[in-house]
């Protein structure tokens, strides 16, 4: 016997389960039909396809937008990574020093939300206790995470917090995180389940069944008959499982942006536009490639450009006639260089002396300001 609050519940949760059931047989079918033929003996090389979750920030952020901009924080910093490697071997490919480069990365957001004392491990400690609350949740997060600067205290609303994510600022209402957390199946039902005729809903779950052990019977109610894992200890699951799988692929980036609103031809939007670069992470991957030096050119560029400014006396090329064609052009442009920036040089404290540019193979790379 149920009363009425955890009756509708349950019905809720049986719901979901029957959803979530219906979607992941039509993701496996489609895979099914779609996949190389296992039987040929062949084997062959994939292509996977990520949709990435879209950044959200509404006028009432929930839990849902919680988990969905957490997911774009993962699949942020493996773009950063990307981004960096690929900065990485530009620079070693163009015999550039790498001690230089600095960027921001997302990991102080990841660690307010899955850290030892993040948002995630805080609601399930939430959900564990018979009368645990959204309220004492958002108390207890800002309580021991003070010092971390992602989170933002919402100074008139207690039910309130803000996240400072990579895209910009969301404030999440924290109403009902706790219930949404708990959306699992009472063992009843899931017994329920395993004997309907429908062998979609038949399935039994496809959690594992070790993790479901370690997992279900520590994130429960102990006036409940809810075993299984809370909402975000699977959505984590799946999420790392996810980025397991990504970090084993040459990963390739297609940003799609929209100029305007109107669907007009030949419109630019600025605002709009900006914004969507901003969410995709696009201005984060920009700054890492640019983080040390903002500007570049061919060196073959640099040279026709700014030779006129070449102090050829007292800075003369060493260059010889044996080189080739881009080895004399590395070394003119160290000369012209070295003049012509000189005054943009600073020495710090110990003598170290950083110049305002640095010549590669192929392309010369200039500091802040330099050019």
């Amino acid at each position: 016997n149920l009363n009425p609050e955890s009756a509708l519940e349950a019905r809720d949760a049986l719901a979901k389960e029957a959803y979530q059931k219906t979607f992941l047989w039509l993701v496996s079918a489609i895979n099914k039909a779609t996949c190389a033929d296992e039987t040929s003996g062949q084997e062959f090389s994939t292509i996977g396809l990520l949709d990435i979750f879209g950044f959200e920030a509404f006028p009432h952020n929930r839990f849902e937008q919680l988990c969905i901009n957490y997911a774009n924080e993962k699949l942020q910093q493996k773009f950063n990574e990307d981004i960096f490697k690929n900065v990485q071997v530009e620079y070693k490919a163009e015999g550039i020093s790498l001690d230089d480069i600095r960027y921001d990365d997302n990991t102080d957001v990841l660690d307010l939300i899955e850290g030892r004392t993040g948002l995630l491990n805080l609601l399930n400690e939430e959900c564990i206790r018979p009368k645990g609350n959204d309220l004492d949740f958002v108390h207890k997060a800002l309580r021991v995470n003070t010092q971390s600067p992602a989170l933002v205290v919402h100074k008139t609303d207690r039910l309130s917090f803000g996240v400072q994510h990579y895209a910009g600022l969301v404030v999440y209402d924290a109403e009902l995180f706790v219930t949404k957390n708990l959306d699992t199946l009472p063992t009843d039902l899931q017994a329920c389940t395993e004997k309907c005729s429908n062998a979609i809903i038949s399935t039994p779950r496809s959690e594992p069944a070790v993790a479901a052990k370690k997992i279900g019977s520590r994130f429960c109610r102990k006036d409940s008959n809810i075993t299984a894992p809370t909402v975000w200890t699977k959505y984590k699951s799946q999420l790392t499982a996810l980025m397991t799988s990504l970090r084993a692929t040459q990963s390739r980036y297609i940003r799609c942006i929209k100029p305007n609103t109107k669907k007009e031809a030949y419109l630019m939007e600025h605002g709009p536009t900006v914004e969507q670069l901003r969410c995709a992470g696009v201005v984060a991957g920009i700054t890492i490639a640019r983080s040390a030096f903002p500007n570049r050119l061919p060196n073959s560029v640099a040279l026709a450009r700014y030779y006129n400014t070449w102090d050829l006396v007292n800075y003369p090329s060493r260059k010889t006639s044996d080189m080739s064609i881009t080895e004399k052009r590395h070394f003119d442009c160290m000369a012209m260089l070295e003049g012509a920036l000189k005054s943009k040089k600073i020495v710090d404290k110990d003598g170290k002396v950083t110049k305002a540019f640095a010549v590669g193979k192929t392309t010369t790379f200039f500091r802040a300001g330099a050019l």
